[in-house]
């Protein structure tokens, strides 16, 4: 029986080599388009025909003391079906010639089935571990046969792999007289023939699916395109802009948010802030950390009203302030004069008389030319704000109707002042 092995070998490399493949899918495709995938995703159902050549030394005494052997050279077909990923079962045929005196002076032929381990490294090449059991034949004596082997084989084509092994065969004495077990070593080239049991696709050049120049395996959005506007930090992507403000989002600080209604000129695509809470946003907001209302006078938008109009008067909070002993107003009465304009435009149907007074300082012809002249200037400066002419009436009273009765410093200040009247139609 162990003589036919090489002819059961060869029956096997025919039926290897005649098994169907069928049709490769699309799901075929993927996983096997290149060799690092075929080097990686193996599994059950695949065939494999391997074949080994290589030298080696007897180390069993009796071997190289009696019968003078001590090199050997040896041959080895082996058929192997995948069973997973990594293990697959083997059958193995071949043979060995011993020499002695550099002579062929023994040969031994043996089958063995066996199990394997492979190990694919990255895109290196696979390492590969097997063991065997089964029969040898020679000199008419049928014996025991085990065998272990590592090599590494690396990728020539989709199909084939080829490399270096190393093994160790052991057989075991056919009865006690017969010398002994014989222990031989060998190392030589291995190679593997693989058919997965699909027919494989062509290698697939790069793929740049999205025709944006940036090929799919570096590509972050390999279904979108990254033209016009690639995102410097994202290969392959398209600049976003998830607020739809027409800024996208890497040079947005506000990404999320449109810069609506009003625009932060300090904050590229942000809305403006409102820090005082008082619907007036900042860039357009004159006194942006004081609650105000709106105004006409850019000025004075967003500040605190400075005017109230009442039945028959405008009431300033804050004085008009005048040079000392002149008509001339000074600039801290700006924003109350602003707002005195803004109420005027709000109620157009007011007629207003500004009506000059004066302290007891000075006689009373001094006192009422200068009070005329204040009202006067106070007329002057709205009328450049924007107010009509028509509806206003300046007129001066020097001292002659105090606030307050006395002398003293705090009673002259109440009593220098304008006063806002409304002037019945």
């Amino acid at each position: 029986m162990i003589r036919r092995a090489p002819r059961l070998a060869l029956a096997a490399l025919s039926a290897f080599l005649a098994f169907p493949a069928r049709a490769a899918t699309p799901a075929d495709t993927a996983d096997y388009a290149s060799l690092s995938d075929l080097l990686s995703r193996r599994g059950a159902g695949e065939f494999a025909l391997r074949g080994e050549a290589g030298v080696g030394l007897v180390l069993s005494s009796y071997q190289k003391r009696e019968l003078g052997f001590e090199k050997l050279a040896q041959g080895t077909v082996r058929l192997g079906l995948g069973l997973t990923r990594a293990l697959s079962a083997q059958l193995s045929a071949g043979s060995v010639i011993f020499f002695a005196d550099d002579r062929a002076d023994g040969q031994a032929f043996f089958a063995a089935p066996g199990v394997r381990f492979d190990q694919p490294l990255a895109r290196l090449g696979t390492l590969f571990v097997d063991a065997n059991a089964g029969v040898a034949e020679s000199v008419r004596r049928t014996r025991v046969l085990l065998d272990g082997g590592a090599g590494f084989e690396f990728p020539l084509l989709e199909y084939v792999e080829l490399g270096p092994f190393a093994r160790y065969h052991h057989v075991f004495a056919a009865t006690p007289d017969t010398g002994g077990d014989a222990r031989f070593f060998s190392v030589g080239i291995a190679a593997s023939v693989r058919r997965l049991g699909v027919t494989r696709p062509k290698r697939e050049a790069p793929r740049d699916s999205d025709h944006d120049g940036v090929l799919d395996r570096d590509d972050l959005c390999p279904r979108t395109s990254s033209e016009p506007t690639p995102d410097p930090r994202r290969p392959g992507c398209p600049n976003l802009d998830e607020d739809a403000d027409g800024i996208e989002n890497r040079l947005d600080v506000c990404p999320k948010q449109k810069p609506l209604p009003v625009p932060d000129p300090a904050r590229r695509g942000c809305p403006a802030r409102d820090r005082d809470r008082d619907g007036i946003f900042d860039p357009d907001d004159e006194c942006p950390d004081q609650p105000g209302v709106k105004s006409a006078d850019p000025k004075r938008n967003g500040c605190p009203q400075l005017v109230k109009v009442e039945r028959d008067r405008l009431r300033t909070l804050l004085p008009v302030f005048f040079a000392t002993g002149a008509e001339r107003i000074l600039p801290e009465s700006e924003p109350v004069l602003r707002d005195i304009a803004e109420a005027l435009r709000q109620n157009p149907e007011i007629r207003l008389s500004i009506e000059g007074h004066t302290d007891d300082v000075g006689n009373d012809a001094q006192n009422l030319e200068l009070s005329k002249r204040r009202a006067e200037s106070v007329r002057q400066a709205l009328i450049g704000l924007g107010v009509d002419s028509a509806r206003l009436l300046a007129q001066g009273f020097g001292r002659t109707r105090p606030l307050v009765v006395g002398s003293t410093p705090e009673a002259r200040e109440k009593n220098r002042r304008v006063e806002l009247r409304v002037v019945k139609p």
